[in-house]
């Protein structure tokens, strides 16, 4: 795909594009969903304005006022990963619309992919096109075939409302080689950076497994080509430092799903750290990756590279949850990760899947003993199983009609009633202000851990994860006794015990 030409005479259409308001997760990040967006259409001569309101905390008001000022609008595109996302979009979609009749509006993004065909359905007044999967391609020859008055529904890889139902146009590829995409626009890198959050950046696309529970397999399935592209560890270092001369950026979070996979991913690994180490970057890394894929001498590497925070999904220590989630990895792997990690002093954020729709009193036992055995795979952030649109839980909870679905929401039931009590009693303890409250002091002074940290602060902030994560077991400890005695008479001071003492931790990283 070549860059357009130049025609003074072709109006060449503005388009915005918009991370919308929603429920904020517990840090702060850049949609780079919408940052490469921007850049690709940029490289072809199409102007785009990005509108980020969780990075600015803008609320649905604001976000349209920021819009509007957008100068020949023609295409308004929402990046909705979420329910808060969609319903944001929705209504700002249709403010849009009602000042602006002509303009083309869009939605991408996972939640937008997988529930493409209720929301066409339900809201195609509002909402003209839904970018399924990967999307520059596809966005780019939307707005080329609009500046040009050719029939944008026929591009592929878009969903539209025609003729009293939903049309899905297949046959995009995925690209295959993501080194020739432009970096993504950082428009709001320095309000991160100021903020105190990481600069992220994505090192690959898609994963080569198919855990049940996940949707990123599927996501990308929706095309044709490989699920699992990497970008050259050249290409990588390069952005790196680019941002860490322009943006004057310290952190990066690597937001790949699995940072390494298999020994080539390993060596791949190897490659980054060292083109860091060679230019003498001097920053802080953040990554994701397996308990499988920690190797001792891959991570002394890695560590003097810069890292210095890795996010490890445990998922459970149970071999029977871990089947059932469809996980790649044996509790071995765990335990010989977090040995590891202690051992090079590298942190570790652990992701632990609570209960599954199988999970019996017995099995929430075993894993809360085991739990309190091996504490860094304790959770300072406790939840159980989602469902996912989309995923092979989602298929088969339905065929056994356990599925229960609610609008743009999917659930179940525990099938041991004794757990889903325990499941629906944490949902308040997680509602709790003060639990939400500190999980985003939590989160952001874990992302400021590096290797440049004060010895002191590293302390304080150890101890409160370790502090909330003893909580967490000890609260799920005494719901699991009350249920066996039968008696919850001590529930209500339990939450207020436990409010406290979370207030507590609070104070001290304030």
């Amino acid at each position: 795909m070549s860059i357009l030409p130049s025609n003074r005479n072709r109006e060449v259409p503005w388009v915005v594009l918009v991370n919308p308001p929603s429920s904020p997760y517990w840090y702060k990040t850049e949609s780079l969903g919408i940052a490469y967006l921007a850049s690709f259409l940029r490289s072809r001569s199409i102007p785009v304005k990005l509108v980020d309101a969780n990075v600015f905390n803008l609320n649905m008001a604001e976000t349209f006022k920021k819009i509007r000022k957008t100068p020949s609008l023609s295409v308004a595109g929402f990046t909705v990963g979420n329910f808060d996302a969609l319903t944001s979009a929705l209504k700002i979609a249709s403010s849009l619309k009602n000042v602006l009749p002509k303009i083309h509006t869009c939605l991408g993004g996972h939640f937008a992919t997988f529930w493409y065909e209720e929301i066409l359905t339900e809201f195609n007044s509002v909402i003209d096109s839904i970018i399924l999967s990967e999307g520059e391609s596809s966005f780019w020859e939307l707005i080329e075939n609009m500046q040009n008055a050719r029939n944008w529904r026929q591009v592929a890889g878009i969903a539209h409302y025609e003729g009293g139902r939903v049309v899905y146009n297949e046959g995009r590829r995925l690209l295959k080689d993501l080194d020739a995409l432009p970096f993504p626009a950082r428009d709001h890198a320095l309000e991160i950076i100021r903020q105190g959050f990481p600069v992220v950046i994505s090192g690959s696309r898609g994963c080569i497994y198919n855990c049940s529970f996940c949707q990123i397999h599927r996501f990308y399935k929706k095309h044709r080509g490989s699920l699992y592209r990497q970008r050259s560890p050249e290409n990588i270092v390069a952005e790196l430092e680019l941002l860490r001369h322009k943006y004057d950026a310290r952190t990066f979070f690597f937001v790949d799903d699995n940072f390494i996979i298999g020994d080539k991913g390993k060596q791949r690994a190897y490659e980054i750290a060292r083109g860091i180490i060679r230019r003498r970057l001097k920053i802080n890394i953040i990554m994701q990756c397996l308990p499988s894929g920690v190797d001792k001498g891959l991570f002394k590497v890695l560590k003097k590279a810069g890292l210095f925070l890795v996010y490890l999904g445990f998922e459970s220590p149970l071999e029977k949850s871990l089947d059932i989630l469809k996980k790649p990895i044996k509790l071995e792997h765990s335990l010989q990760a977090v040995n590891i990690l202690t051992s090079l002093d590298i942190n570790i954020s652990p992701g632990i899947i609570l209960y599954d729709m199988e999970t019996s009193l017995d099995d929430m036992k075993d894993t809360l003993r085991a739990l309190k055995g091996v504490p860094a795979m304790a959770p300072f952030d406790i939840h159980g199983l989602s469902i996912l649109k989309g995923t092979d839980l989602e298929e088969q909870l339905g065929k056994k009609g356990r599925l229960i679905r609610r609008e743009f929401h999917l659930d179940y039931f525990v099938h041991d009633p004794r757990v889903e009590l325990i499941r629906r009693l944490l949902a308040d303890y997680r509602e709790q202000t003060a639990y939400r409250n500190l999980l985003f002091l939590l989160y952001k002074n874990l992302l400021s851990l590096s290797q440049e940290a004060p010895s002191y602060w590293k302390k304080v902030v150890r101890e409160a994860l370790t502090k909330v994560s003893t909580l967490n077991l000890q609260f799920l400890e005494n719901v699991v006794a009350m249920i066996e005695s039968g008696s919850f008479a001590d529930l209500s001071s339990l939450f207020t015990k436990v409010a406290e003492e979370l207030e507590e931790v609070s104070n001290k990283l304030q």
